[in-house]
Parts: structure tokens; sequence; C-alpha cells
């Protein structure tokens, strides 16, 4: 009837391109969604503050019919109101920073500002810049380094949530399968 899903499960594979495409797509839609979950908590697992844990979100996109994207990681999923800014100075790790602490930066200070100058002639498009002295005291504000929780997390979850896809699938089906017998029982 339509083409196979990618489960990675071969008899899985043949029972989805069998049935109807709606009851397919509900199926998969909440297999991966479990998934998801799944590896959400792995993630979370790894970090130990529970504002960086907050901040670990997920989303389930559907592209195109029968085409998904899901993400989850740092600040996926959040809403641009969440992110908006406060009249507060930093008050700990948020979906507003969080990859700063997953992604990590580079030395950092205050007291200087970058300023363009120019084009770069030897590199298209780029430009060139300047370091001007501001207002504020020179201080250095130190370095963050990289976070591996995402990749340590998926890695971690990842088997568990290939599981968590599969049995997801089998019980949505199992229930269409019931409510279908159900429905035809009844029309006699």
């Amino acid at each position: 009837m339509r083409s196979p899903y990618l489960t990675g499960d071969i008899a899985l594979d043949a029972v989805l391109a069998e049935i109807d495409a709606k009851i397919a797509d509900k199926a998969v839609t909440a297999g991966i969604r479990s998934g998801m979950v799944v590896i959400k908590k792995g993630i979370q697992s790894q970090l130990k503050d529970t504002g960086a844990k907050a901040a670990i979100g997920q989303k389930l996109k559907k592209v195109r019919k029968g085409l998904y994207t899901a993400k989850v990681g740092g600040a996926v999923g959040q809403k641009q109101g969440d992110l908006a800014s406060r009249n507060r100075p930093g008050v700990g790790i948020s979906a507003r920073n969080i990859h700063w602490m997953l992604a990590g930066t580079a030395d950092r200070q205050t007291g200087y500002k970058r300023v363009r100058t120019g084009r770069d002639p030897e590199k298209r498009g780029a430009y060139t810049y300047n370091l001007k002295r501001t207002h504020k005291p020179i201080a250095f504000r130190g370095r963050m380094p990289a976070n591996p929780a995402v990749q340590k997390g998926f890695s971690q979850s990842e088997a568990a949530a290939m599981l968590a896809v599969r049995n997801r699938i089998t019980i949505v089906l199992n229930r269409e399968i019931q409510r279908a017998t159900q429905q035809h029982k009844a029309k006699g």
C-alpha cells in the first residue's frame, strides 16, 4: 500500500507497509515520541543542574506525509516567549543559555567589544573586526568547557529508545486491531 518505514525491524516494517496509512502514521509517531522520551531522560541523567535538566526538550515535526523530523536536546521545543530577556543578571542554566554549557565557550572578557571595520578581501563576504575599549573595567570572565552530556546521554539510551519505539508501535497496532475487530463484530 505504501513504502516501508525505516524502523530497523524487518518484521515491523512489513506490518506497517500492509496496514492503512493513517493507522501506520499514528503508530509510528507514538513510537517515535516514546523513544524521544527515553533519549531525553538519558541526556538529563548526564546533567547535575536542575535548570539544565529542565532545559532539555524534544520536538517532533511532520515534514510531509509519512516523513517526520525528531529533535532532542538543549532548548529544543521551547517557545520563543520562554527565551525572552530578563531585567536581572544570570541566575543559572536555563533554556536561554544551555548552549554555553553544552557547547562550551572560548576565553571571555569584559571591557572590549568587537567592531566591524571592513570586508576581508581574501574571504568573500567575510568581515574584519577590531577590538574597541568600552567603559566597563577589563576583567577575564573565564572559559566554560564543553559538556558532552547530549552525546553520552544519547549513546547510553540509544538501544533502550529503539526498544521503546518497537514496543509502543506494537501496543498501538494491537489496540487498533482490537478496535477494528470490535467495530466489525458490532456491524454483525
